[in-house]
């Protein structure tokens, strides 16, 4: 094989060497304006775009989201009053309150922001949306009792509107020593917060065991997923143009996320309001 190359050896070493610098300019302009042609979006080659509908069911606010840094012409038609920067962890409850630091301002991932939430930095933008009349999903407290220093909660939860998806989310601060489903393990370990998503839940939902090193009260955020974004009277969503596409990496683009807070210990599990 060395000796293919033996008559670019003796290109290189020649007095040619103007006439190879001239060769590969030429060849270097030539690719990039290629590349800068075959890279536009089109119909063989999509763009893609994200948007998804939230409702915080303690609240009752309502939220059209995108992951991309601005609307474009289909995601538009969610976004026309206004649009605002926002935080997925906010979204996902993930965190109770904007962090004040640098890189909020900045659009980085918020620290205490899971790896998930930390989807294109965390940032997303947001609009007021009409609050859909959707049932919130449901959880139950099972068990709630402490044994050699290690405290046990299992819970039974479940999506009232039939919805295939739920996450669960406890923000960082609490210890979790272990976790199971129906009495299985996924083997995760110790973690510091929580975050899960539980896919194909059952009608009857399903129960969720967490070992943790907590005694006091402990703040779950549900999401429940269904796929499709929710339709209001005098609204209608104008589908992607054949050079758009849904986000890839994004399992909950055109979907409707609803979300309650509990707050578990001490007293009886309600709402957290």
């Amino acid at each position: 094989m060395f000796g293919i190359f033996i008559p670019y050896i003796d290109l290189l070493s020649g007095n040619h060497e103007a006439l190879l610098a001239a060769a590969l300019a030429i060849a270097a302009v030539a690719i990039f304006t290629i590349g800068m042609h075959a890279s536009r979006f089109s119909d063989t080659q999509p763009r893609p775009d994200s948007v998804f509908y939230t409702l915080d069911a303690n609240s009752g606010r309502a939220t059209w989201a995108s992951l991309d840094r601005a609307p474009d012409h289909f995601t538009a038609q969610f976004f026309q009053s206004h649009v605002r920067a926002g935080s997925l962890a906010l979204l996902t409850g993930e965190l109770a309150s904007p962090p004040r630091n640098s890189d909020w301002a900045e659009g980085k991932a918020p620290v205490g922001a899971s790896r998930f939430c930390r989807l294109n930095g965390g940032a997303t933008i947001e609009g007021d949306a009409p609050a859909a009349e959707l049932a919130a999903p449901d959880l139950r407290v099972i068990e709630d009792s402490t044994s050699a220093g290690v405290r046990t909660v299992t819970m039974d939860i479940a999506s009232v509107r039939g919805a295939p998806i739920v996450w669960l989310t406890i923000a960082r601060g609490v210890r979790i020593l272990d976790s199971s489903v129906e009495g299985k393990s996924p083997g995760a370990g110790t973690s510091d917060g929580y975050s899960a998503w539980f896919w194909g839940v059952p009608d009857g939902g399903f129960d969720l065991t967490l070992k943790l090193a907590e005694a006091g009260p402990v703040r779950i955020n549900l999401i429940d997923q269904s796929e499709s974004l929710p339709s209001f009277p005098g609204m209608a969503i104008i589908p992607r143009s054949a050079d758009v596409m849904p986000t890839p990496f994004l399992f909950f683009d055109s979907s409707t996320l609803i979300r309650k807070t509990f707050i578990v210990g001490g007293l009886p599990t309600i709402p957290n309001t």
